[in-house]
């Protein structure tokens, strides 16, 4: 049974990961380099490509969007 779960957690895909685990991820990560940075991400069956884009979009979303994306949403409203 716990071979089972264990290929499952191999075989998810990054675009399958909750933000909770995403975040989780990232604390991990935080620190590792190289070698060290690559055998964790294979282990999980993801690249380190994934961290830096979840890393990306977790630091966007409190953002405010651009004053020309606010102008575009006025315009549309109107």
């Amino acid at each position: 049974m716990i071979k089972s779960s264990v290929v499952a957690a191999k075989e998810k895909r990054p675009q399958d990961w909750t933000a909770a685990e995403q975040l989780t991820a990232l604390q991990e990560t935080h620190g590792l380099a190289g070698e060290a940075l690559q055998v964790w991400c294979r282990e999980r069956g993801i690249f380190a490509h994934h961290l830096t884009s979840w890393k990306t979009a977790f630091c966007a979303e409190g953002k405010e969007p651009a004053s020309g994306a606010r102008e575009l949403k006025i315009l549309k409203d109107e």
